[in-house]
Parts: C-alpha cells; sequence; structure tokens
C-alpha cells in the first residue's frame, strides 16, 4: 500500500491526539536561555577535619564548658552537600541494601545480609508531565525506587510508596528524570504523564503489564524474556515506538485507529487501517493494544 500523503503545512502526525501531540509540537516552541550556573571553582572545598583519638581514662562531661561536635558535623555536611549533582528520592519501604554494621570489638567488621524487597509485585506509575525519563531495574539503595536528576534539572521529584503502589510526581519546569526500580520485584508500569522521550529498561527483571496512558513522542521498550502473556497497551498516541525482546517471541498488534508503519521483527507493513490486527509467530507472547494512533511502531530482538 502506498504510503500516506502528508501535507506541506505542517509537519505534524494525524494519528497523534493529547498529550502525545502536544509533547512532539511542544520541540518546535523556542525556549527560554537556562539560567547561567556558577562556575566550578565558586564553590568552597570541603574542609578536612583531623581523627582525634578518643581521651581514655576520663569520663565525658555535661556541664562546664561544652564542645561542638554537631555543628562541626553540620558544617562538612554543608560543603559535602554543595557539591551534589543529582537529587535522589527513595522510598521509606523497607528492602533495599543495608550498610555493614558497625565494627565488633575485636575489629572485624560485621556484615548484614541485603534485606528482601519491599513486596514481590508492585505498580510503578508517572503521574505528571516531564520532558525525558529513563527508567531501568537494579538494586536501589533504600526502598524500591531511587530518583535522580541531573544539575539544573528543575524542582526535586516526589517519589512516594503506599503499600505496593509507587507513584513518581515532576513539579513544572522538570528535566530529565532517572529511575531506578528493585529489580527484584515484578513490576506493572503505567505512564500517565506525557513525556517526550521516555526509556524503559525492563530486561533482567520480570514485567506483568505495560500502559501507556500519556502521549509521547517516541518510547522505548527493551522487554526481558517471558514465559507467559505480557499486555502492552498504548492510549496517550506516540510518534515513535520501539519495542525489544530477547530473542524473537510471538507477537500480535491491535491497531485501533490504524497508524503509519508496523515492523514485526523485520515484516514491514504500511498504511495500516483501523481496526488492524496484525502477528508474528505463534504462542503466547507480546499482546500490544493501540487504542490510539501512532506514526510507526518497531518490534526487533536483541
Amino acid at each position: 500500500m502506498d504510503d500516506p500523503v502528508r501535507g506541506d503545512e505542517e509537519d505534524t502526525y494525524p494519528f497523534l491526539s493529547g498529550a502525545a501531540g502536544f509533547a512532539y509540537r511542544g520541540e518546535n516552541r523556542p525556549h527560554s536561555p537556562p539560567a547561567p550556573r556558577a562556575a566550578d571553582h565558586d564553590e568552597p572545598p570541603t574542609a578536612e577535619l583531623p581523627v582525634v583519638p578518643p581521651v581514655r581514662g576520663r569520663p565525658a562531661t555535661y556541664g562546664g564548658r561544652k564542645r561542638r561536635p554537631r555543628a562541626a558535623a553540620m558544617g562538612v555536611a554543608g560543603a559535602v552537600l554543595a557539591g551534589v549533582s543529582s537529587v535522589v528520592v527513595a522510598g521509606l519501604a523497607g528492602g533495599g541494601e543495608r550498610s555493614p554494621a558497625p565494627p565488633r570489638a575485636d575489629g572485624g567488621p560485621v556484615f548484614v545480609s541485603p534485606g528482601p524487597p519491599a513486596f514481590g509485585a508492585g505498580t510503578f506509575e508517572l503521574v505528571s508531565d516531564v520532558p525525558e525519563l529513563h527508567l531501568t531495574l537494579g538494586r536501589p539503595d533504600a526502598g524500591p525506587i531511587r530518583v535522580s536528576a541531573p544539575p539544573g534539572g528543575g524542582p526535586a521529584p516526589a517519589a512516594s510508596v503506599a503499600g505496593d503502589q509507587v507513584r513518581l510526581a515532576a513539579g513544572p519546569g522538570a528535566g530529565r528524570l532517572d529511575v531506578v526500580l528493585d529489580e527484584r520485584i515484578a513490576w506493572t508500569i503505567r505512564m500517565n504523564g506525557g513525556v517526550r522521550a521516555a526509556t524503559f529498561v525492563l530486561t533482567g527483571g520480570v514485567v506483568r503489564e505495560v500502559d501507556l496512558a500519556g502521549g509521547a513522542d517516541s518510547v522505548v521498550l527493551a522487554l526481558p524474556r517471558s514465559d507467559r502473556v505480557l499486555p502492552i497497551r498504548m492510549s496517550g498516541g506516540v510518534r515513535q515506538w520501539s519495542i525489544r525482546t530477547e530473542g524473537e517471541v510471538p507477537v500480535q498488534v491491535v491497531a485501533r485507529f490504524g497508524a503509519g508503519e508496523v515492523r514485526l521483527y523485520g515484516r514491514r507493513e504500511r498504511g495500516i487501517g483501523q481496526n488492524t490486527t496484525l502477528t508474528a509467530g505463534a504462542g503466547s507472547g507480546l499482546e500490544v493494544t493501540a487504542a490510539a494512533g501512532f506514526g510507526s511502531l518497531v518490534v526487533s530482538s536483541e
């Protein structure tokens, strides 16, 4: 079938709607120049404090002239925090790696084995719009999630954990967000906020479901191998969509509102009409339902 005709008046995609169209058209808007950043040499160096051995044979006193260890510690902490280049938000639920315990009396460290994950299966939800989202699986230091933002990336994001529900919100002016979810948890991924570019690297973990309700200019999904059906639903509109699997797996794509192009492991279909179903292979695999239009979808293996 011939390629869809695109008008010369405006570089838009008729299949996009809602947040997806907004995210794509927003790239053409002029941006105010970023605020100048202070040079690195303006930052005061971190003071190094000498190690003072404890005084033996004299009990600690609480009266008279008091020493001020707290003030000194706060000064060092402030100098160190001034050089931090990212914002980290950790969930308050249990799980994650634990720090080694204090040394024993004989001088040998006592290591505590890593704690269990906060829960066995949970849901991650992006609840606000962000320009760029990069999500991977790993081992957060504490709790089921770690979120960081580059310097000058706008206000700090807010991550909340309630039971097995993890929600992430970013305020106005936010930039790129880097998210690490606990790889030991089976995740349902929900993107309710719109994005310009979203990357979900979920290999090495367990994924139960993916729901892309927020619109996007581009979405990349890197998925682990699974022995069960993995539902993937898109209802916000996407211009460029890529799904990567560990080896070829059976795929079924249902395009409710049509699409420009679909490639399933090298086989290409163009000018796809409404309510079209495309398949590759047989058996349990990916079940992709596009409840909104999209420009292109490429399913490939790594």
